[in-house]
């Protein structure tokens, strides 16, 4: 015996069958799960799960335009990033600025491309040790290795070298990345104000507690500025000359 609702669902031609609505839900979850699998994958993924997931999915990231690191900016907001430049010009004038500046760089969709792309320059230098740190660290391993070998540790011994030898191509990849992205950077702040030479700073500015909020402090006191930390062609001149660029004291917490 029938029922009056599969006798609506026979007669009417808009209703799906029982396998369409299986694909329909299957490809729905397929997608949720692509959507979710980008802030996840991206800046920080887990090498076990989200990495290689974001692997497979990965066309379908860049062709949805899916795959990026928003992670939703909460609930708790960290310190933001500022990129500084100085462009001399062949007549010794001088063009200062940075970004992301809200009075520059509009509309609100821009503004946000040079946010994240200050965000990134930090992110690269502030995650990536130096040549003598990251050889020191080597050292380190290459004589743990060593001492695994006269101890007869063989198994122990192809597990560390594989990951020295892991660690030594990712780290050659990043400094690449890097070293790429600040001269396309350059070269854009050079030919944008007819420049000669351009040194570039980064800088962090940290959020006030609740509590000194609550006092008045406000959100843009430059004492939560950090100091300049020179990249690029910048970072290889000690020590830069950073002109008329301002250094704001610290707080007195330190922050």
């Amino acid at each position: 015996m029938t029922t009056a609702a599969e006798e609506i669902d026979a007669s009417s031609p808009h209703v799906w069958s029982r396998t369409s609505r299986i694909i329909a839900s299957l490809l729905i979850a397929m997608y949720l799960t692509i959507v979710i699998l980008g802030p996840m994958s991206n800046p920080i993924r887990s090498d076990n799960l989200s990495g290689p997931l974001s692997q497979i999915v990965a066309p379908f990231h860049q062709s949805l335009y899916l795959g990026h690191g928003y992670r939703f900016f909460g609930p708790d907001p960290g310190p933001s990033h500022l990129v500084y430049f100085k462009v001399t010009r062949a007549d010794g004038e001088t063009v200062e600025g940075s970004f992301p500046d809200r009075n520059e760089n509009w509309p609100r969709l821009l503004y946000h491309r040079w946010f994240m792309l200050s965000e990134t320059l930090y992110e690269e230098h502030a995650f990536t040790p130096g040549q003598k740190g990251f050889d020191a660290d080597q050292q380190a391993l290459q004589k743990e290795i060593d001492q695994m070998r006269l101890a007869g540790e063989f198994e122990l011994v192809n597990v560390l070298e594989a990951q020295r030898l892991d660690r030594a191509a990712r780290y050659e990849n990043t400094r690449q990345r890097i070293s790429q992205l600040v001269n396309a950077l350059e070269n854009h702040l050079l030919a944008r104000h007819h420049g000669e030479s351009v040194q570039l700073f980064l800088r962090e500015r940290l959020l006030p507690e609740a509590t000194e909020t609550r006092i008045g402090v406000e959100l843009d006191d430059p004492r939560y500025l950090s100091p300049l930390l020179p990249i690029g062609s910048a970072a290889e001149s000690a020590p830069p000359e950073t002109g008329p660029l301002p250094e704001p004291e610290r707080a007195a917490n330190g922050r």
